[in-house]
């Protein structure tokens, strides 16, 4: 009996000595600082959010930066407020807001029945002055006449001749005619309205030549020197341009950090809107254009169905 339980004993103590050896064994040992950390490849770098990010340079940034859209404006290169000189009444307006109207085209009328007599009497003194000093010249010739009266006759025509020209003067300036072709994007009067001096009558606006106007942030620079393109994207009417750019002297607001981007664009056919948003994309340069060429004409898109 003894001897059993001495068996189990032995047994019992030899099993504790073989699970205290393997838990050793599984312990870390010691690092080896004489051989460098491996590094797997296959997996990304880990991010550490206590350091920042590091600047990316890449041509891929900077087609990010290109692809941006900035907002612009489609400007007229002329407008007109037209004011009138005179205390008057308005006689006759013949356009409304929105008229397409030519150069030197008819607006409106003022009264002008006083200007139109006193232009015709005018004119009849001219006349008058006129065939005066043809009799005294013909005198002059034949029988002689003094030269103080061949004078006086002379002096009298161009009295005459003068306010002829100032009485057509006045007359014309109570016509009220468009300064060059465009739109009436004003009314101010209507027929029988009395006005003063300084009032405003009409705003005369040009279709054509327009003026794109956008503020672009100063890294845009690097990019639009050369033969830059500029791709506009307007909703009235659904169409997209793309321009030319040669920019000139640049001028960067420090306070902003902007530089401001304008551009004329030719518009004969009256297909765009003055005053209309519009967002715009700079374009890589154009490869093959050389520096002193000219620039390659604008193209358009309508994606109007």
């Amino acid at each position: 009996m003894s001897a059993l339980v001495a068996t189990l004993i032995a047994a019992a103590l030899c099993s504790a000595t073989g699970v205290f050896a393997a838990a050793d064994a599984a312990k870390p040992g010691p690092a080896d600082l004489s051989r460098p950390p491996s590094t797997d490849l296959s997996r990304p770098p880990s991010t550490d959010p206590s350091r920042p990010p590091s600047a990316d340079l890449s041509p891929h940034a900077v087609a990010s930066l290109a692809a941006q859209a900035f907002n612009g404006l489609l400007l007229p290169a002329s407008t007109a407020l037209i004011k009138t000189k005179y205390d008057e009444q308005v006689a006759e307006v013949a356009v409304e807001v929105g008229s397409r109207v030519s150069a030197g085209q008819t607006l409106l009328r003022l009264v002008d029945d006083e200007q139109r007599v006193t232009r015709d009497r005018a004119a009849a003194l001219t006349d008058r002055a006129r065939a005066e000093l043809k009799r005294l010249d013909a005198l002059r010739k034949s029988e002689g006449t003094s030269d103080q009266l061949l004078e006086q006759a002379q002096t009298a025509l161009r009295v005459a001749e003068a306010d002829l020209q100032l009485a057509e003067i006045r007359f014309k300036e109570r016509t009220i005619k468009a300064p060059f072709t465009g739109i009436v994007a004003e009314r101010y009067v209507d027929p029988g309205a009395s006005v003063q001096e300084g009032d405003p009558l009409v705003r005369v606006t040009a279709v054509t030549p327009l003026r794109l106007e956008a503020l672009l942030p100063e890294e845009m620079l690097s990019r639009m020197r050369g033969h830059a393109r500029v791709e506009v994207s307007l909703t009235a009417p659904d169409t997209v341009l793309v321009l030319p750019v040669r920019l000139g002297t640049v001028l960067v607001d420090p306070a902003s950090g902007t530089f401001p981007l304008h551009i004329t664009i030719d518009n004969t056919q009256g297909r765009l809107t003055p005053g209309a948003s519009c967002t715009l994309r700079i374009l890589p340069a154009q490869a093959g254009v050389p520096g002193g060429s000219t620039a390659p004409p604008a193209t358009t898109a309508d994606r109007s169905p």
